[in-house]
């Protein structure tokens, strides 16, 4: 009777998991960018893909703002509380359905996310560019910051946000480079002095 039961288990359990893969080959993303070409465009540093402060600023107060959408990948609730003024919200668990990739697909406009901090809407910005859509970008410094120092009082020094870096390269210190000329270290200049007596 066990060995009946423990049959029909593994067969229940084998049939379930072939459907999961199937089901998986099915609906899978086809991404268009493969995991080499992500990390660079992640590590770029001339930063093309943020959108910086000082433009959000002109942006919003000028006729550019019908060349940006922006797409505020925060929770409804915060998005009824304060948002930039025509933007779109689209809360991050629903970045991948397919109303916010039509959305997105619009090559009309460049879409911006942006979110409570400029890491969220930069993982959506990551996840759609991995699938190919070029016509995005993050904004940086985040909403909260935004809000704060752009969209209330702006002043030009709090437009140079930038996610802070490290001072220092401590590679360098750590690194054993090949290159460095063996030589050997000069002896340091030694004075003896004689001293006499004693106890």
């Amino acid at each position: 009777m066990k060995s009946n039961n423990l049959k029909n288990a593994a067969i229940l359990f084998s049939a379930i998991l072939i459907l999961g893969l199937i089901i998986n080959k099915i609906v899978a993303e086809n991404y268009k960018v493969n995991p080499d070409k992500a990390t660079e465009i992640a590590t770029n540093q001339k930063n093309e893909n943020g959108f910086p402060l000082q433009k959000l600023y002109v942006v919003l107060n000028s006729e550019q703002n019908e060349q940006y959408r922006f797409i505020d990948v925060r929770s409804e609730a915060q998005f009824g509380l304060s948002h930039i003024s025509g933007a779109v919200n689209i809360p991050f668990n629903r970045i991948l359905t397919k109303d916010c990739k039509q959305m997105v697909e619009e090559s009309d406009k460049t879409n911006v996310f942006y979110a409570e901090n400029e890491s969220k809407a930069a993982d959506a910005f990551f996840l759609l560019r991995q699938l190919g859509y070029e016509n995005i970008k993050f904004m940086q410094g985040g909403f909260e910051y935004a809000k704060k120092y752009i969209m209330r009082t702006y002043q030009s020094s709090y437009g140079n946000f930038h996610l802070e870096k490290p001072k220092y390269d401590f590679t360098k210190y750590f690194n054993t480079n090949k290159n460095k000329s063996k030589t050997k270290p000069e002896k340091p200049d030694v004075t003896t002095i004689e001293v006499s007596g004693g106890c």
